[in-house]
């Protein structure tokens, strides 16, 4: 009965509430973004998948753009702050040694570079340390790339700007990788 009466005066409250012009409600929402698109990157030379060739880490990477103002979500609540982020995603080895991923972030809608050293010169990175085993694929949850983000602070920048690129590349001198069913993760502090 306790129960009963108390959930009756909460939406009597609010009711009231709106009533007197006050219909903002504020509270926590998670946002989910898929990231459209896969990024596949690789030292030049390694192209044949399972061979192992020499290669340089600089000029071949992709990128995939995230693009938050399309999102229903988003547009529906004024945000207060940002609580925390995290990525959802499959990264697929392509060659038979094991490799290591990073991930960078450039902000703004022509934030697409041609090369790593522009992605260094303008963006940031975000993780690294995303091992997977040759010739393999590893499905990363949420909860494993929470503790992994580095510059977080500049990461909610890019997010509250509602539009940034993501990048991910191999650490070693030789890879051939891809980020696949990328999903970001977002708890939003706000009103609606």
């Amino acid at each position: 009965m306790k129960t009963t009466t108390l959930v009756l005066f909460a939406a009597l409250a609010a009711l009231l509430a709106v009533g007197s012009g006050c219909g903002l409600m504020s509270g926590t929402v998670f946002i989910s973004q898929a990231v459209d698109g896969t990024i596949e990157a690789q030292s030049p030379a390694s192209a044949m998948v399972g061979s192992r060739h020499g290669g340089t880490l600089d000029e071949s990477f992709g990128g995939a753009k995230v693009d938050l103002r399309d999102n229903s979500d988003w547009q529906d609540i004024e945000i207060d702050g940002i609580e925390d982020i995290c990525v959802r995603l499959t990264v697929l080895n392509l060659l038979a040694d094991s490799v290591s991923g990073e991930g960078w972030v450039t902000i703004g809608e022509d934030s697409a570079y041609a090369n790593i050293d522009s992605v260094r010169a303008h963006g940031f990175r975000i993780f690294s340390g995303l091992l997977v085993a040759g010739n393999d694929s590893v499905i990363f949850t949420c909860g494993q790339t929470l503790d992994l983000f580095e510059n977080l602070d500049k990461l909610v920048d890019a997010v509250k700007e509602g539009v940034f690129w993501v990048w991910g590349r191999g650490d070693q001198d030789t890879y051939h990788i891809k980020y696949e069913a990328i999903y970001l993760g977002i708890h939003v502090t706000g009103s609606l």
